[in-house]
């Protein structure tokens, strides 16, 4: 079993983790660890666990909590230097034939980042982490020979992890076909939301203290690191070691 020193687990967390072994199917367990807070993080958070249930009822989460999770220790090998641990694991778990899954019991509360750059630093490092292990694993996403988990790491992983580029694709188109009303409120409304982005970040007239400010931050600042992990990844930068982001 694997945890962070940021997490609090519940006292039955351990119990809870490791029932799941008791099916020979499954090789690695990701614990839940819900950030206490109403901001970005903790929304995103929220939502990342509830795709983690759906992806667990369909086949194998593609990643697990790299704050809490287990893996059967007949197949868990030495980390990759370089690698995100939890990223690592689920595919060496994928790899070797078994199932990873959540388990909604095994419960562990965190707190948010206290500062913005410190989640954007933090961000940047998990995407590099994770584009590297991914490069490394890149034979998982083919869905002839994975399937269905070959599938939900395209949707859950690549994808997202091109949002950037579609965010910019759309910016950019709508401003080229602004002469319609409709792109015209499409390119205004973007714009929009990364005005109240950048507001918050400034902290101008309590913005970052909104809700509507705490997610354009959060959902911005995390789309710019992906896109600084890619620049990183693509000049050959590789990270191991960091200072932990205060909580």
């Amino acid at each position: 079993m694997f945890s962070d020193a940021s997490i609090r687990l519940g006292p039955d967390a351990l119990q809870q983790i490791v029932r799941q072994f008791a099916d020979p199917e499954i090789g690695c367990i990701s614990g839940e660890d819900p950030i206490v807070g109403s901001g970005g993080e903790a929304l995103y958070g929220r939502y990342e666990l509830f795709l983690r249930r759906l992806e667990s009822s369909l086949h194998s989460i593609v990643g697990a909590s790299g704050s809490f999770y287990a893996q059967r220790r007949t197949i868990c090998r030495p980390f990759t230097e370089g690698m995100a641990p939890d990223f690592l694991s689920v595919l060496r778990t994928v790899e070797q034939g078994y199932r990873a899954v959540s388990e909604p019991n095994a419960v562990g509360t965190m707190t948010s980042v206290k500062d913005p750059r410190q989640e954007f630093d933090r961000k940047v490092r998990t995407v590099l982490r994770g584009i590297t292990t991914l490069m490394a694993y890149r034979a998982l996403l083919n869905p002839f020979r994975f399937g269905l988990f070959a599938f939900e790491l395209w949707s859950h992983k690549m994808m997202r992890w091109l949002a950037p580029v579609f965010m910019l694709g759309t910016l950019v188109s709508a401003a080229a076909l602004a002469a319609s009303p409709f792109y015209a409120a499409m390119f205004l409304g973007q714009v929009a939301f990364y005005v109240i982005a950048l507001a918050a970040l400034c902290e101008w007239a309590g913005v970052q203290r909104t809700l509507p400010g705490k997610i354009a931050l959060y959902f911005s600042s995390v789309n710019a690191a992906i896109l600084a992990g890619w620049w990183r990844y693509g000049r050959g930068v590789r990270q191991e070691i960091w200072t932990p982001s205060s909580r």
